[in-house]
C-alpha cells in the first residue's frame, strides 16, 4: 500500500478512489477547468529564472543538495533545471526554487574561503582577546585554533564559531591585564586590525580594505608605521628597504613564498630581509 498522503497525486498515481482523493481530483479539475476558460492556465513555465537563481545560490556556497532540501524538491530535479535538461517546470517547482533565500545559511560542512575567519579571529586579537582566550570560548585545542590562521579554506561550521565569537566579544569592553597587552602588542607587529577598524558588512569580502589606524610610535625612525599598515591592508605605497625587513617581520606566521608574493619577491629574500632584521634588532639589545 502506497504511504503517499491522499489526494490529486494518489488518486493518479495510486488509483485510490477513496473520498479525500476523489475531492482533490474534482477540485483539481474545476480549477483547471475555471482557468482553461478565463486563458490562464499555464500548466508549465520556462526554467530560466529559476535556473539563474539557483546558479546566484550556488554561486554564494550553497550546494545543489542543500539547496533542493531548502527548497523541498528532489535532487535529481533541481540538477535537470542546472544543467538544462529541463525546459519546461511545473509552476510550483519554480516557486520553490525562487523562494530559497539568497542569505541562506550554508550546510556546516560547506567549504568556503577562510579570509573572514582570518579577519575576526586577528581583530579580536587585536583588541586585547588573546588566540588562548578565543580557543578556549569556542571549545578548541589552541594548536587548531592558531592553525585557522594558515588554511585558505574552512568549513562554514567553522567559520560560524569565530563569527558567533565575534558578533559576541567584539561589541564588550577590552580586556585588561599583561595577556591582553602582550595580546595587544603582538597584534600590533604583525599589523593585524581591531574591529573598529572593519565594516561588518566588509568582513567577508575579499576586496574589502579596514579603515587606517592611526600612526604609533616605533623605536625604528626608519619605519613608518603607518606606512607598513597601508601596505599589508593592500594600499598600493611604496616602502624603503628597511620597512620591508619589518613587513617580512610581521608576516613571520607566513611562508617564505606567501610573504615574497606581499612583498613582490622572492623567497630567498624574504629569508634575508628577515635575517637583516633580527641582526639589526640584536645589535640594539
Amino acid at each position: 500500500m502506497s504511504e503517499r498522503p491522499h489526494g490529486y497525486a494518489r488518486y493518479r498515481l495510486d488509483g485510490c478512489r477513496c473520498n479525500a482523493c476523489g475531492w482533490a481530483r474534482y477540485q483539481y479539475d474545476s480549477r483547471r477547468s475555471r482557468l482553461v476558460a478565463q486563458g490562464r492556465w499555464q500548466p508549465y513555465v520556462d526554467p530560466a529564472e529559476a535556473r539563474g537563481h539557483a546558479e546566484r545560490l550556488r554561486a554564494g556556497g550553497l550546494g545543489t543538495r542543500q539547496i533542493a532540501d531548502l527548497a523541498g524538491l528532489n535532487r535529481k530535479a533541481l540538477q535537470d533545471v542546472l544543467n538544462g535538461r529541463t525546459r519546461r517546470i511545473r509552476p510550483a517547482t519554480h516557486a520553490a526554487i525562487l523562494a530559497v533565500p539568497a542569505d541562506a545559511e550554508l550546510a556546516d560542512k560547506t567549504v568556503i574561503p577562510a579570509e573572514g575567519t582570518w579577519r575576526r579571529v586577528q581583530a579580536l586579537a587585536a583588541a586585547g582577546w588573546s588566540l588562548t582566550a578565543q580557543a578556549r570560548e569556542v571549545g578548541w585545542q589552541v594548536g587548531n585554533y592558531c592553525a585557522l590562521l594558515k588554511r585558505p579554506h574552512l568549513t562554514a561550521h567553522t567559520a560560524r564559531l569565530v563569527r558567533d565569537l565575534y558578533g559576541r566579544w567584539s561589541m564588550l569592553p577590552p580586556p585588561t591585564g599583561p595577556r591582553a597587552d602582550l595580546a595587544r602588542r603582538r597584534a600590533r607587529e604583525r599589523s593585524w586590525f581591531p574591529p573598529m577598524a572593519w565594516d561588518d558588512d566588509a568582513l567577508d569580502r575579499p576586496d574589502a580594505r579596514p579603515c587606517l589606524l592611526p600612526a604609533v610610535a616605533d623605536s625604528d625612525p626608519d619605519v613608518d608605521d603607518l606606512r607598513i599598515q597601508q601596505f599589508i591592508a593592500g594600499f598600493g605605497v611604496k616602502l624603503t628597504w628597511r620597512e620591508k625587513t619589518e613587513v617580512a617581520h610581521r608576516l613571520r606566521g607566513r611562508s617564505l613564498a606567501e610573504t615574497g608574493e606581499v612583498l613582490g619577491c622572492q623567497p630567498k629574500t624574504v629569508g634575508a630581509l628577515r635575517s637583516e632584521h633580527w641582526s639589526r634588532r640584536a645589535e640594539a639589545c
